[in-house]
């Protein structure tokens, strides 16, 4: 048997942690050097420990700004696995993966968010949208370059093997050992495209464009996920962290609110994904009389005669509340009781009672869609799979995905609003409303539920929108709240018609100073701006993203006003809009290479001195000009002779914003101490439209006419998203 838990943290760059002393500047060396500190140390190395990480996610906050007062920070994730067996176990391997969203359902199909290469090591995880990125592999060891195929990545500080342990009784019981990865979360590297290659798909540079995994995370916090890979042991198609012992969670969903403050530095958002992917798994059926629901069989993954990995709490530490069990990474399988009959009508909801309720109700008025939801729920063709009713709970039976939401400590008179721009949420608001509900959900409009804090709420998601879905919550706390206080508000996805949990997790506020927030604040608009400008139309995401720059933005104001309210004696912070000269995209432009055809000195004097200029302008956000000089000071020595004819210099010419366009003009001159200096004839473009449609690499072609050829020289540069 063995334990497995997972655990975050960050660091500026040159501190001292788990007895790595200061002054290193790679994390992965960081990271792997950590791992084998707590490997020799049995979980504790230069006074720290893994059990002493933070486990409250308010606490265990990861950082998304590359740099803070000038100093680097990184992020990093560590997982602790218990080992008792007799026997030993060879070439066991931690897998981290990031969802790009908070997610509710973690549910494990290797794919589609849980990909791996036949090695076991982590690959892009996608969703049924064809090409649509889900999950993110993280590695203790260095990413391979986008163009090579990622089946080939290595992560052997992440692949290790268990000896053989005692009995309980013995003095030897169990054995540990640690793992961990790199969370590059906040560096500007372009690493992954958000629609990827349908055909390579584990090739990044083959599908969109290449974005930094800063900007492909949707919110502030997202979901991570460590799989334990064993040959012998392989996690089943439909497991979640509660129900397979390979898998530990670790949610970062935590955002911060001021008080006293006026209604919009109360308020709070997050973003999450629905994700009502259905995967394929073997069911036994059980008596539903008995208290029994539909079960699934695990045909080819037994536990009588091997070892298991499991995440949760030991049991002297479990406490049997919803926080245990979301905090203990939550997602266990739960207890569901059977529907009992509720009169509606005056009659009793039989499944055929059901199934005509719909045909005559509002749903009648609809046939096309009557139809679909009858056979999308099988209520003609499964018997077992009836509509229940209930006033009050949910029940098992309706076929159909549902959010529980636990308010918990959370103010009666807070206001929430939940955002799906995808569904109707009359939809919704109706299913609720054939059982009978209580009147706790309101419309607002067509794409906005009102949810009154009271008990619990469930909310049926019917997929008639597809397989997922953006969401975003919204808490506006009441007026009245106080720096430290922390309200807690959990979501699980609920499976209704197998009666079991998907997986949740749990939104956390923290009440601070406007103090301590607003330049947080500022990050994160220009953080969601960026994200935005990188959205394409007709993504789901993008009334989302839209949403979240708009509220952050007049959020971000409010606090820096309450900061000064709050600090009357302090010099003020005057506001300024980062964003106002951010408008389009943001580009990097990069000279990569020079080649000389014609180095303008007679054999006899050996090789030309040259120097290279560059001049990149764009007259949007107020105009913009960059210039350089390559190399900055002295010269390039160079032949016409293949060999040492060519300089490679991965310049950034510019990084910056544009709109509408971009001039680039680059330069040479081959320098002579007595003659005069010999000019090379220029390159000069001039980009127009879309930024999105500048995107490429520039290079000869070889043609007739061929801009890249500047007769004695050639030029080789790219203009890609700027990370």
């Amino acid at each position: 048997m063995a334990e497995h838990y997972a655990r975050v943290f960050q660091i500026r760059e040159g501190q001292t942690r788990f007895g790595v002393t200061a002054g290193w500047n790679n994390p992965y060396a960081f990271i792997q050097q950590v791992i084998a500190n707590l490997r020799a140390g049995n979980g504790t190395a230069g006074g720290e420990s893994f059990d002493n990480l933070p486990t409250d996610q308010g606490t265990a906050v990861l950082e998304y700004s590359t740099a803070i007062g000038g100093q680097n920070v990184h992020n990093f994730a560590l997982s602790k696995v218990w080992l008792q067996s007799p026997n030993p176990l060879s070439n066991v391997r931690a897998t981290f993966r990031l969802f790009r969203w908070g997610t509710a359902n973690v549910e494990f199909n290797n794919g589609l968010a849980y990909r791996s290469a036949p090695s076991g090591v982590g690959l892009l995880g996608i969703t049924t949208t064809p090409g649509e990125l889900a999950s993110i592999p993280f590695f203790a060891e260095s990413r391979f370059a986008t163009t090579a195929d990622m089946n080939t990545q290595t992560d052997g500080t992440n692949l290790d093997s268990f000896p053989a342990t005692g009995s309980p009784a013995t003095s030897d019981p169990e054995k540990l050992n640690f793992y961990g990865a790199y969370l590059d979360i906040n560096q500007t590297t372009l690493r992954f495209p958000s629609t990827i290659s349908t055909i390579t798909p584990d090739i990044p540079s083959s599908g969109g464009p290449l974005l930094s995994i800063r900007d492909l995370l949707v919110d502030h916090h997202q979901c991570l996920i460590v799989e334990l890979v064993e040959a012998g042991d392989p996690t089943v198609v439909g497991a979640t962290p509660g129900t397979s012992d390979n898998l530990a969670q670790r949610n970062l969903l935590v955002v911060r609110t001021a008080n006293p403050g006026d209604e919009i530095t109360r308020t709070v958002q997050h973003a999450f994904n629905i994700d009502l992917t259905r995967n394929r798994r073997y069911w036994k059926k059980h008596d539903h009389n008995n208290g029994h629901h539909d079960q699934p069989i695990d045909t080819d993954h037994p536990h009588d005669d091997r070892p298991t990995h499991r995440h949760a709490d030991r049991p002297h530490e479990k406490d049997g509340s919803m926080t245990a069990f979301l905090e203990g990474n939550c997602c266990e399988e739960i207890e569901v009781r059977p529907a009992r009959p509720a009169v509606v009508g005056g009659g009793h909801a039989s499944g055929d009672h059901a199934q005509s309720h719909l045909e005559g109700g509002w749903l009648a008025q609809f046939p096309e869609k009557l139809n679909e939801i009858l056979e999308r729920n099988h209520l003609e063709a499964d018997k077992q799979r009836r509509w229940t009713f209930d006033a009050v709970d949910w029940k098992s039976g309706t076929g159909l995905d549902e959010l529980a939401i636990f308010w918990n400590n959370l103010p009666k008179d807070s206001e929430v609003t939940l955002f799906l721009p995808g569904a109707n949420v009359e939809e919704i608001f109706n299913f609720r409303n054939l059982r009978h509900a209580p009147g706790t959900v309101r419309i607002v409009d067509s794409h906005t539920l009102r949810l009154f804090p009271e008990g619990t709420t469930y909310l049926p998601i019917p997929s008639l929108w597809g397989d997922n879905l953006a969401g975003m919550f919204s808490v506006k706390l009441p007026a009245g709240i106080t720096k430290g206080q922390r309200f807690r508000v959990d979501v699980l996805q609920l499976r209704a018609d197998e009666a079991r949990a998907l997986g949740g997790f749990q939104l956390n506020i923290q009440v601070e100073k406007a103090h301590d927030l607003w330049q947080a604040e500022i990050r994160t608009l220009e953080l969601f701006h960026k994200r935005l400008s990188l959205t394409p139309g007709g993504d789901r995401w993008l009334p989302v993203v839209a949403n979240q720059v708009a509220f952050t933005r007049s959020r971000a104001k409010a606090l820096v006003e309450l900061n000064n309210e709050e600090n009357p004696t302090e010099p003020p912070v005057q506001w300024t809009d980062p964003t106002v000269n951010q408008r389009g995209h943001k580009v990097r432009v990069i000279l990569e290479r020079i080649q000389i055809l014609d180095d303008r000195e007679p054999w006899f004097k050996g090789k030309g001195e040259f120097r290279f200029s560059a001049k990149v302008f764009s007259p949007d956000n107020g105009g913009i000009l960059r210039e350089a000089v390559f190399p900055a000071s002295g010269c390039y020595k160079l032949t016409d002779r293949p060999g040492s004819n060519e300089v490679r210099l991965d310049a950034t010419l510019f990084e910056d914003w544009a709109e509408t366009a971009l001039g680039i003009e680059i330069g040479g001159v081959e320098l002579d101490t007595f003659d005069p200096d010999d000019r090379l004839a220029a390159y000069k473009r001039v980009f127009e439209g879309k930024p999105t449609d500048w995107l490429a690499n520039y290079a000869p072609t070889g043609s007739p006419i061929d801009p890249q050829h500047l007769g004695g020289w050639k030029l080789w540069y790219r203009i890609e998203y700027a990370g």
